[in-house]
Formats: C-alpha cells, sequence, structure tokens
C-alpha cells in the first residue's frame, strides 16, 4: 500500500486514531481484544458492522468478533473470492454498484452500500460495511488505520501466544494428573516377616527395587536382620537406616510414610504395619514400600511450571500496564525476573539495524558476580557476523550447549563469546510481520547447560512480550508526535 494521499489526517483523525489504540492491549485475551476495537471502530466511523477474522492456520478463517446482529457466516473458506481478492491486493473496497460486490460478499447478508476488508498480516483480515455509503471506502481511508491494524495484529499475536502457553500448561497438567494416578496405583514393594525376623513373604516389586536377582519365593525364610545389615549400604545414610528398622520392631507402633533415601538418589516411603491378633498377640509386622522419586521430580516440574506461569503473566502484564517512557526499566527488570528464575546467568536484548547494518545490545540482567557486557556491543557490524545473522534469519531459537563445539564457520561469533566467558546459550530471534527485528537470549557464563523446552518456551514468550511492547510504543509515539503536528 502507498502512504496517505490527497490530505494528511485531521485532528479528529489522529484523536479517533490514538483512542483505537487504547482499545488494545488491556487484556491477554485476543477475544476481549478484537471485541473491544471492532465495537470502538464501529462507533467512531458509524459503521453497521466490523467483523474480524481470524486464520485458523488450517486454511480457513473464523469469527473472532462481530459487531452486527445479523448472522454473520459461520466461517470464510480461503478460497472465497473475498478471501482471494485480499490476498492478492491486500485489501478490497467495493460499492454495491459494482458488478463484482455480489460475488465478493457471498454468503454475507450484505445488499447495499459498500464493504471493505484489509489483509491483518498472518493473524487474518478485518471486514467492514457501511450501508450508508453511495461511494467504495477511499484508499487513503484505509491507509489511515495502518498503525492501529498493525498493533491489532501484534495485540492477537501476544494474546494467541499466551493462550496457547495457557493451553500447553494445562495439557501437561491434565497428563502430570494422569501419570500421578498411574503411580499411586502402581503396586507397592511388600516385605512380611515375623516376630523372629524371618522372611514369610515377599513380592517381586521388592526384589525389583532392591535389584535384588534371586525370585521373591527363593528369599522365603531367610534373617531379615542379617539380610537388612547386608543391604544397608545400599541407602543414603546406612546407619540411619538400620536404626530406623530396630526402632519401628521395638515400638511396634504403626508408622506411615517414612521417608527413605536411597543412595543412588530414589526417595521412597516406607510404611510398618504391625500384624496382632485380636486378643494382641504379636505375629510380625508388614513392610511397604513406594518409590516416590518420580511423583517427586514431578512436583518440583508441576510446581516450577507453575510458578512460570505466573512470572509469564505477571511480566506479560507489566509490559500490557507500562508507559513508554518506562518501558526500557521494566524490560531489563524482566530480564532479571525471568532470568533468575531459570537461573542463567545473563540475559539480553539485541535490536538489529538494518539500514545501518549494525546489531546493538539495548538492554541487559546480569546475575550476582557476572560481569556486564553491553557497552561491548554496540554498533557490532552484521557482515562481520554471517555465521550469527544466517542462523537468527531463520526465525528459529538458536541453541548452543557448548560454545566451545560451535562449528568451524562460526569461529568469529565463537570468538566473541569466549571473550565473554559464555560456554552455553539460547537466543530467540524477535520478528515484526515476519521481519527480524532483533533477538532475545540467555547465558550460562558459570557452567555449560543443556537448555530445556520450558527455558526455549519461556524465552519466545519473553521475546514476544518485548517485541510487542517496543512496537506498541513506536506506535504511540509516532501517534503522539502525529496528533501534535496536527495541532501545531
Amino acid at each position: 500500500m502507498q502512504p496517505w494521499k490527497h490530505r494528511p489526517p485531521s485532528v479528529e483523525d489522529i484523536a479517533t486514531l490514538y483512542e483505537l489504540s487504547l482499545t488494545l492491549g488491556r487484556s491477554l485475551d485476543p477475544q476481549a481484544n478484537a471485541r473491544d476495537f471492532a465495537n470502538a471502530l464501529q462507533a467512531h466511523k458509524g459503521l453497521d458492522s466490523v467483523v474480524i477474522w481470524a486464520a485458523t492456520g488450517g486454511g480457513d478463517f473464523l469469527p473472532l468478533h462481530t459487531t452486527t446482529t445479523i448472522a454473520t457466516p459461520s466461517h470464510t473458506p480461503d478460497d472465497h473470492p473475498l478471501v482471494q481478492a485480499i490476498n492478492d491486493q491486500g485489501y478490497v473496497s467495493v460499492h454495491a454498484s459494482d458488478p463484482s460486490f455480489d460475488r465478493l460478499t457471498t454468503d454475507r447478508p450484505i445488499r447495499s452500500g459498500a464493504i471493505a476488508a484489509v489483509y491483518l498480516s498472518e493473524e487474518g483480515f478485518i471486514e467492514l460495511h457501511d450501508s450508508s455509503r453511495s461511494a467504495p471506502f477511499e484508499h487513503r481511508e484505509l491507509r489511515q488505520f495502518d498503525d492501529v491494524f498493525k498493533k491489532l495484529c501484534h495485540t492477537l499475536r501476544g494474546g494467541r501466544a499466551h493462550q496457547q502457553l495457557q493451553s500447553e500448561i494445562a495439557e501437561r497438567k491434565r497428563a502430570e494428573s494422569r501419570l500421578f494416578t498411574l503411580i499411586q496405583n502402581l503396586q507397592d514393594a511388600i516385605l512380611l516377616e515375623n516376630q523372629d525376623r524371618e522372611l514369610l513373604f515377599v513380592n517381586q516389586a521388592f526384589c525389583d527395587m532392591l535389584s535384588i536377582p534371586a525370585p521373591p519365593e527363593a528369599l522365603i525364610g531367610l534373617d531379615c536382620a542379617q539380610a537388612a545389615e547386608e543391604a544397608k549400604d545400599l541407602y543414603e545414610d546406612p546407619e540411619w537406616f538400620i536404626e530406623s528398622i530396630e526402632r519401628c520392631i521395638a515400638d511396634r507402633e504403626r508408622v506411615v510414610a517414612m521417608p527413605v533415601r536411597m543412595k543412588d538418589g530414589r526417595h521412597l516411603l516406607c510404611d510398618f504395619i504391625p500384624v496382632r491378633l485380636d486378643d494382641g498377640t504379636y505375629l510380625g509386622h508388614l513392610w511397604r514400600y513406594q518409590d516416590v522419586t518420580e511423583e517427586r521430580r514431578i512436583r518440583h516440574q508441576l510446581e516450577h511450571r507453575l510458578n512460570l506461569e505466573r512470572i509469564i503473566v505477571d511480566v506479560s502484564t507489566n509490559f500490557i500496564k507500562t508507559p513508554g517512557e518506562e518501558l526500557d526499566h521494566v524490560i531489563e527488570s524482566s530480564l532479571g525476573t525471568v532470568g533468575s528464575f531459570v537461573e542463567v546467568d545473563r540475559s539480553y536484548v539485541f535490536l538489529l539495524d538494518e539500514e545501518e547494518g549494525t546489531l546493538r545490545n539495548t538492554h541487559e540482567w546480569c546475575a550476582d558476580g557476572i560481569a556486564p557486557e553491553k557497552e561491548n556491543l554496540q554498533d557490532l557490524p552484521v557482515d562481520a557476523l554471517p555465521w550469527w545473522i544466517e542462523q537468527i534469519r531463520t526465525q528459529k531459537p538458536l541453541i548452543i550447549p557448548s560454545v566451545a563445539d560451535m562449528p568451524e564457520e562460526a569461529s568469529v561469533e565463537q570468538e566473541i563469546l569466549e571473550a565473554q566467558d559464555v560456554q552455553s546459550l539460547v537466543v530467540v530471534p524477535m520478528t515484526r510481520e515476519d521481519r527480524l527485528v532483533g533477538f532475545v537470549g540467555f547465558d550460562a557464563v558459570r557452567k555449560k547447560t543443556d537448555w530445556d523446552t520450558d527455558t526455549v518456551m519461556v524465552l519466545r514468550v519473553l521475546s514476544d512480550a518485548i517485541s510487542n511492547a517496543l512496537q506498541r510504543r513506536a506506535v504511540e509515539t509516532e501517534l503522539r508526535q502525529a496528533k501534535q503536528e496536527a495541532e501545531a
């Protein structure tokens, strides 16, 4: 599309654009943002309807929000004439007097006035209808909404990323719940001995737990006191293990969920159950062991994920609420919050200046004892970093578990990283409308790190949030300057 034609925007136009911009980003819900934006646009421009269509990823488009009470199609396929026209031109503007009007409005309850539709990047398109118009929407009218439509795209993309994260977390919780159920229903390790500590029964689960090669029936009749003495080195604290057994037997009182730590790192829970006749005669006791190592790991992982979710929501909310003049401080604070949680040594933002052909480290956080590098990483020539630029232009995460093992063609980048004592790193590109604008990264300085999926995921979300916030500030600055110029 071309810049504004015929005349610059009026003060009223700029005020409308500014108010439309303010409707966006107040929520992480794409539908809420689409609703607020569509309602405001309809009210300010006196339209009959505004429909925001969201791309499904499968070719079709679904109505994310419509302001009309008249029936709207449940979906718009990618071969619909309106969609094809948008794909060809980037926008559509047509009046009912145009011969193509009926074809473009197929399935739509529109018979008069004018319609317009504007492509919203990969997020979908927005459709406008004004039944009172005697001519099509002018090109310059639609161009005036470029910046707010861009902000709408970024807002919808951020909301979609947030919903995807919520969906992934919910699925992880469901999977972990199923796994908890499975663990709880596994057969426990059981051993039964009499009052003289002669082994009466043991199951296969017990043999498996202690890596006993003999079948259970071959162990019947063994002296359990002697067997415990021989096996005590399997436990993290051998003497504590023997003392705990002897104390349970001497007290002859039920013990539930006594924690037992194995030398190999496993965590067990032990129940001691005295066996008595109705008259109180003591016959022996049963030992029941549960391996809760995996359960503890999952609980820790779940707690970690829930804490991560809270941090992501807090960071995203802070970006939405923060005015432009405070954004730099909030970005560096967010780098510190997330970097501390995932236990990295350095986190940072680089912005790419395509015109100058340089990279600039704009924001940085360092853990205690880690030297900052921001001042040393200004105006880096892109041409001097060919391998690095080639990797991040793919718009995929760049994961380097070991700087020392980087390929030969990355020798320049390897030298720069080694000078900063970086052992491992992961970076995620920042993009706007499929255009590379920079990247966000984590460095591991003290030790090598194998980056897990959670760390890469949170870096993706942080990258999107920072990119959206910087874009929002740029749009708001442009709108404010345009308003000031118009009022001057």
